[in-house]
């Protein structure tokens, strides 16, 4: 139940933005700092907290490898498509920067907890730090480059070194790894991340055209994105012998929907964002039924 109330409560928030941009209460440059807060202090939030809490055991370095048995295919896939689909520009650099993202937190979390509790939500974390990984490096560089347009390596270093989510992550792992608890800090974390839903759901609301030309590449890439994930999550589960919820873990995170935050990178880099608005709105409420849905059959 708790699955769909997310879903159901964020589209909620989806509408509210979109009622209040045909209202003329706020615009779509009211998206922009929405977009530096989320980047800057609530998504950063979120990621120390993820990774500070979950439970890392040598035996479950199968799965975190696996996520970039998963991640890698993708991310050549989505070059592929975007190749073949004639993308160029903002659009095709916002595709390639979703196509090999994950969803995790607001999709995967709530539908494993669903279906396999908190034991099966403690082995995706696994899963999904590696996919955190992934995002927050190869992804994010795919972003700024498909931005700016050209490649130049001598400003991809310093340019991820300073990125807040990097650091995020580094901090994330420094306390897990370290054993350190801290109470306060925690609420406080949990607390900072808390609005990320509602500010993620309400830039969507703000940046979404409800044309139906402007959804024919958003389903499309769902289409694709869905069937070849799920191809490859058999394979690789496969591939590292994962059997019960291991399995599972890697089948329903392999054919998850985009990653929210491509969104905030779209923002930031100048590429397509009302092309990633208008594919989160459908993709997450779709996603969040499918992956309760494969989720289900294979426990």
């Amino acid at each position: 139940m708790a699955a769909y109330e997310t879903a159901l409560f964020g589209l909620a928030i989806f509408f509210l933005g979109f009622i209040l941009k045909r209202a003329g209460v706020l615009s779509e440059a009211d998206s922009k700092p929405l977009s530096k807060i989320l980047l800057f202090a609530i998504l950063p939030a979120v990621i120390i907290q993820a990774i500070w809490s979950a439970r890392l055991e040598a035996s479950l370095l199968n799965l975190f490898a696996s996520a970039f048995a998963v991640v890698i295919p993708l991310t050549v896939l989505g070059f592929a498509f975007a190749r073949l689909l004639k993308l160029e520009g903002p659009v095709k650099g916002s595709f390639v920067t979703a196509f090999p993202s994950l969803e995790g937190a607001l999709i995967a979390y709530p539908a494993i907890l669903a279906v396999f509790g908190a034991e099966g939500l403690s082995r995706f974390v696994v899963f999904d730090i590696g996919n955190a990984l992934y995002l927050f490096t190869a992804v994010y560089a795919i972003s700024t480059i498909s931005g700016k347009g050209k490649f130049d390596s001598r400003e991809i270093a310093p340019m991820l070194a300073f990125n807040p989510l990097i650091w995020a992550d580094a901090i994330g792992f420094a306390l897990n790894l370290s054993g350190y608890q801290n109470a306060t800090l925690s609420s406080f974390l949990s607390m900072a991340g808390a609005p990320l839903l509602f500010l993620v759901m309400l830039s969507f609301g703000i940046e979404f055209h409800p044309h139906l030309g402007a959804l024919k590449l958003p389903a499309l890439s769902i289409a694709l994105k869905t069937g070849a994930g799920l191809a490859i999550g058999v394979a690789v589960a496969s591939l590292f012998g994962l059997t019960g919820i291991g399995r599972a873990s890697v089948i329903v995170g392999a054919q998850l929907p985009p990653s929210i935050l491509c969104f905030v990178f779209a923002k930031e880099h100048g590429l397509d964002s009302k092309y990633l608005a208008n594919l989160s709105s459908i993709a997450l409420p779709i996603g969040l039924v499918v992956s309760t849905i494969v989720a289900g059959m294979l426990a």
